[in-house]
């Protein structure tokens, strides 16, 4: 199965590493399956910050997913008190690859209880949030 790793490092605004957050991580599709053998992929799956704040998956690449247009819905769950839930709109490609690197533009809009939209234009992270997130 191709699959890439998918990583990032979180901290709090002082640059302390944060531990033990998790990381939930969802296909954005109805029934998506692997263009290679055509099985069914998971919809979701969750991971953990280790004690150095990082966590790192490896994910199905987008050019084996179908539909085409399917991506990665990712939320960190930052508590509130060290700055609270991050969510990220991300397509994996055919390398191993940072999470900042794999931002993509969340089609509008990206509702998890609430909402969010994020992306890059002319090379600026572009993030809005409306809520409440539960």
């Amino acid at each position: 199965m191709p699959t890439s790793i998918i990583s990032n490092v979180i901290t709090d605004a002082s640059g302390v590493p944060l531990a033990g957050v998790p990381i939930t991580i969802t296909l954005v599709a109805h029934g998506a399956f692997r263009v290679s053998d055509s099985s069914e992929l998971a919809p979701q799956l969750t991971v953990t910050t280790d004690t150095t704040g990082t966590w790192s998956v490896a994910l199905e690449r987008a050019s084996n997913i179908t539909p085409a247009d399917s991506f990665y819905h990712v939320e960190e769950r930052i508590p509130s008190v060290q700055g609270g839930p991050r969510h990220w709109a991300i397509q994996v490609g055919d390398a191993d690859a940072t999470l900042r690197a794999s931002l993509i533009p969340a089609p509008c809009p990206l509702s998890i209880n609430g909402g969010l939209s994020n992306g890059w234009i002319q090379g600026q992270l572009l993030r809005s949030y409306w809520g409440p997130w539960n």
